[in-house]
């Protein structure tokens, strides 16, 4: 099974730690891939992991020299959309230096 099927099938399971192997291995085979750099943004956001930033900005860069599926051009507005608002949230925390925003 290849590493994108696999981690189709941990994600039905709600297995988030069997998707984001699945997904690290395809990343490393396929670092271009926009189908596995979002689903793995994905994957990793779910966990908390700040890494997302990171695999996003590697799509958003292939994003602006290929055409890329509309499916995932949207998906990818949504999870920027979300990182931002994470971003700015936990800067007025610690601008504020506090727990309570």
């Amino acid at each position: 099974m290849r590493s994108k099927e696999k981690y189709l099938s941990l994600k039905q399971m709600n297995d988030l730690e069997g998707a984001f192997g699945a997904l690290e291995k395809a990343h490393s085979l396929s670092p271009q891939d926009p189908l596995v750099l979002i689903n793995y943004a994905v994957v990793l956001h779910a966990q908390g992991k700040q890494e997302a930033v990171d695999i996003m900005t590697e799509l958003n860069d292939i994003m602006a020299v290929i055409d890329v599926d509309p499916q995932i051009v949207e998906t990818a507005k949504s999870l920027s959309s979300k990182l931002r608002e994470e971003k700015n949230y936990a800067e007025e925390r610690r601008i504020l230096g506090t727990d309570e925003v």
